[in-house]
């Protein structure tokens, strides 16, 4: 096979689920029959590919499949459909929120898809081709992938809004200045997944309204319910951006008061000792005419004195409500 394809088959016909290589896809992809091939992006020569191949698409067209950050959207360009959708990544060592661009090209008899990592959706598909059993048209095939998107991203926004809800016990029962790093981390996993779940949204939306014959009835509802769960997470990735921001000002709020009843404690403290060291520092001085200096109760005397002032302290800042 050529460097940039990853895999290629028939999905339809007498000779559904054959494996092609470089030499007989070229073939096959102009032929009557529904041809599949998924190709690696980062091979340097995937865009002379895609121009040999599909020589019939205007460049801008060869320069967005190739492009490894695209954007999600839906665009009918004559007979066929050129598609971005976004996927969750499963990829071992991978941040699952850093989400994969999956570009797709699909008229009567043609798949193109290019992704510049695995991608879970297709794993499945390629099983399911081995098996017999790929979708054989190319409206079941983009419905399958976006079903198949939709399941790898509801786990995922789950999990946020379960951490989510840990850490509003936590803020709750026991504040603490560590959870603002948590709080950090959930707003950036949360950015993550806005950049591109309300554009995937947007996209299948754009997708359903399209006038291309290449989605069947049966396409369209299963798009459309896909994409009423994909905006559903979308509305639940909004609500939990706001949780985060009632929980760090909640947080806020909660360290800010303890800060002000420690500032408080202190504040009472240096009420009652001032005076008191006030008194000890000028009996403290040496020199002579200290009242008592030279009497051997002296001492007694200004301690039993300084306690008596020190809870007369006390009982005013208790009259006036101070120390509650």
């Amino acid at each position: 096979m050529s460097d940039c394809i990853h895999c290629a088959y028939i999905l339809e016909g007498p000779e559904k689920g054959r494996s092609l290589d470089s030499h007989l896809l070229g073939t096959e992809l102009k032929g009557p029959a529904v041809t599949w091939a998924h190709l690696d992006d980062k091979a340097p020569d995937v865009r002379d590919w895609l121009a040999e191949n599909l020589p019939f698409l205007e460049d801008w067209v060869l320069d967005a499949l190739a492009q490894p950050n695209a954007h999600s959207r839906a665009t009918t360009v004559g007979e066929g459909l050129f598609i971005v959708l976004r996927s969750i990544n499963v990829n071992d060592g991978a941040d699952p929120l850093d989400m994969l661009a999956l570009r797709i090209w699909a008229d009567k008899t043609r798949i193109v898809t290019l992704s510049s990592h695995p991608i879970d959706a297709l794993d499945e598909v390629t099983h399911q081709v081995a098996h017999g059993d790929a979708p054989s048209t190319p409206g079941a095939f983009i419905a399958a992938i976006v079903r198949r998107l939709a399941d790898r991203l509801e786990p995922a926004v789950l999990r946020l809004e379960d951490r989510v809800g840990e850490l509003e016990e936590k803020v709750v029962n026991a504040p603490d200045p560590a959870l603002r790093r948590n709080l950090a981390e959930l707003r950036l996993d949360v950015v993550k997944l806005r950049r591109h779940a309300p554009s995937q949204k947007d996209a299948l939306l754009a997708l359903l309204h399209c006038d291309s014959k290449i989605l069947a009835p049966v396409d369209r509802r299963e798009i459309a319910e896909n994409q009423a769960r994909i905006s559903r997470l979308s509305d639940s990735v909004d609500q939990v951006r706001d949780s985060l921001v009632v929980l760090r000002d909640d947080l806020s709020g909660q360290l800010e008061d303890r800060l002000n009843r420690h500032m408080y404690t202190l504040a009472l403290v240096s009420a009652i000792f001032l005076p008191l060291m006030f008194v000890t520092g000028l009996l403290g001085i040496n020199v002579d005419g200290i009242p008592g200096a030279r009497s051997v109760d002296s001492f007694w005397v200004v301690t039993g004195g300084l306690v008596l002032f020190a809870g007369f302290l006390v009982a005013i800042l208790r009259w006036f409500h101070w120390m509650e």
